[in-house]
């Protein structure tokens, strides 16, 4: 009999089509909103397996739905958000994903960065409003981003050493916190004081990590 898999909101297709060569699969097809408890517990009685996403709180009450449970699978980095002594304590394996989204958040990250240095969000809605300040106002003056310092608090970690590998190409230099894990960064970067990142010009990123999990 092909075991039943659930998902608790749409993943990549190619991933669903090739569970389905193997099981049964099924998907909640709402992705707008994480799945309400007590969905989640009357799926997972009907389910072999479990495929959870970041955000879904996999607690006790989710595990004990179902005695035969076999697994969790989650697409987390770490299972911050599951029960996993319960788990442990069922003999149900819990399984996470590699460390795989690290230059997608520094991404991100650098694009905030950019949106509101540059104030890109409000000339988007201004564009929208069909208002035009004029080629030369001043109204939606932002900062500079080129060759200003940025200080990362959190350091060396994954997402951390990508921020500051996307700062280099534009010509910014890296100060790391005082009391950050400085390895991944060059050479001889002079550290600087968080106090002294709140009281000085700099763009300041935090790549906290997650949990107790350097990210």
């Amino acid at each position: 009999m092909r075991p039943r898999i659930f998902i608790t909101q749409p993943v990549a297709r190619s991933a669903i089509e090739r569970l389905r060569r193997v099981a049964s699969v099924k998907v909640n097809p709402d992705s707008s909103r994480i799945i309400p408890k007590k969905t989640l517990v009357a799926a997972v009685r009907k389910s072999d397996i479990l495929f959870s996403l970041l955000h879904d709180r996999i607690d006790r009450d989710v595990i004990a739905a179902n005695p035969k449970l076999r697994a969790v699978a989650s697409q987390s980095i770490t299972p911050d958000n599951i029960d996993v002594a319960e788990a442990t304590r069922r003999k149900i394996p819990v399984t996470v994903v590699p460390p795989i989204v690290a230059e997608a958040t520094a991404d991100i990250n650098f694009g905030l960065m950019l949106m509101v240095a540059r104030r890109m969000v409000e000339g988007d809605r201004l564009v929208h409003k069909r208002r035009f300040p004029g080629s030369q106002s001043s109204h939606l003056a932002g900062a500079a981003v080129y060759g200003k310092t940025i200080g990362l608090v959190g350091g060396g970690g994954r997402i951390g050493s990508a921020v500051a590998r996307r700062a280099r190409g534009f010509g910014r230099p890296i100060r790391p916190c005082a009391n950050s894990d400085r390895r991944s960064f060059a050479a001889g970067a002079p550290a600087i004081q968080a106090a002294s990142m709140r009281r000085n010009p700099f763009h300041t990123e935090v790549p906290a990590p997650e949990s107790n999990t350097r990210t």
